[in-house]
């Protein structure tokens, strides 16, 4: 499970695609790419941004650049910590949000046949 590539399919008919690898093979990066009818978002380096992050927005021939915080995200996180800490309120990777995302990953181990990989 060192390279896995999925495409989803949600209600009306939209897809995404998903294409992640901890290979050798592929230079370390992380861009998000979303293309619409009129134009495309992209996300560059969302793991770390404070390490050349960029947002771009393109709508026909236009393009808006928008600053990325040169915050690490380390110290983003500590700052929800602390937060956390403070109010009492669940962090965004507690609770029902991170098994909602074991589960996407189960179905897509389940669809790609994979699933042994993950519970043997």
């Amino acid at each position: 499970d060192e390279t896995m590539q999925a495409t989803l399919t949600f209600a009306g008919g939209v897809t995404a695609s998903i294409h992640t690898s901890m290979s050798d093979e592929f230079a370390r990066a992380s861009q998000i790419k979303i293309v619409c009818d009129e134009g495309e978002v992209t996300l560059t380096n969302s793991v770390a941004p404070h390490d050349r992050g960029a947002l771009t927005v393109t709508r026909g021939d236009d393009r808006l650049d928008e600053p990325v915080s040169p915050i690490t995200t380390y110290d983003w996180q500590l700052a929800a910590v602390e937060r956390a800490l403070r109010s009492g309120e669940l962090l965004p990777a507690e609770g029902n949000a991170i098994q909602r995302q074991q589960d996407v990953l189960d179905e897509i181990y389940t669809a790609a046949d994979l699933r042994h990989l993950r519970y043997q």
